[in-house]
């Protein structure tokens, strides 16, 4: 059912295959390479059900997906950033704030006043601390919460053009 496909679909970050128990059957757990699986409520199920996250097959096709773990570096200063959690297919008004701390290639981490619970998605947008508009949007998912520290971390899932250049010049100059 594609419904129940895009639901799953929305548990998972870039990069990661979901699948539920069904299919997981109907393939054959001993074909398939999986890291995880957790309880799901999505919309329109009556049931709490599990999904897996697969990270490759097994025989007659061995094939993994390559994951490595981010390289965070810490920004040169930190990023005020005004931001959302999106509700289905509303966006609302960017209310609330944080300071982006960290970035890796993929992800970043991010400290907020508000709790907010891993796979909420958010739409960002990024300021100086003199306030000037780094231009353009950011969308991402919380992969998790700490509460120590306040902070989250986000995999970003799509970035504007001028903060993907901006991103690199901040990589570039932490490598150095």
């Amino acid at each position: 059912n594609v419904n129940l496909a895009a639901r799953i679909e929305g548990y998972s970050v870039g990069g990661e295959i979901s699948i539920s128990e069904a299919t997981a059957q109907s393939v054959g757990y001993n074909r398939l390479q999986i890291d995880s699986s957790r309880q799901v409520s999505p919309k329109g199920v009556t049931e709490a059900m599990t999904i897996y996250r697969v990270v490759g097959l097994g025989e007659p096709y061995p094939l993994s997906l390559c994951e490595q773990a981010p390289l965070f570096v810490d920004l040169p200063e930190p990023v005020q950033i005004q931001f959302a959690i999106l509700d289905g297919i509303h966006v609302p008004e960017l209310t609330l704030t944080g300071e982006l701390l960290q970035i890796s290639a993929k992800e970043g981490i991010m400290r907020v006043a508000t709790t907010i619970a891993p796979m909420h998605n958010l739409k960002m947008r990024l300021y100086s601390l003199a306030g000037r508009d780094y231009g353009g949007d950011v969308y991402g998912k919380v992969l998790f919460y700490q509460i120590q520290e306040s902070c989250i971390r986000i995999r970003f899932s799509s970035i504007a053009p001028d903060i993907r250049t901006l991103f690199q010049q901040w990589l570039n100059q932490a490598m150095t």
